[in-house]
């Protein structure tokens, strides 16, 4: 029942089996949609995209812009 091989150990094992796998699911999807903006960027640069861009890296705006800054989300 204990030890390194007993039944607690297992099942301790299998949660986080479940919690890293979870953790694997979400940075996948994250992953996925990095790569959709940088296929866009690369094939037809798009406009809207790259002005979002530059508008969030380089804090690029326009003189009549209204820009309304909101928290980060936290992970």
């Amino acid at each position: 029942m204990s030890g390194a091989r007993g039944a607690f150990s297992w099942m301790k094992l299998s949660k986080e089996v479940i919690s890293l796998e979870k953790e694997l699911d979400e940075l996948l999807k994250e992953n996925a949609f990095l790569e959709h903006k940088i296929k866009l960027i690369q094939n037809n640069i798009d406009l809207d995209l790259l002005e979002e861009q530059a508008y969030g890296v380089i804090g690029f705006s326009k003189e009549n812009d209204i820009i309304v800054l909101l928290p980060k989300e936290e992970s």
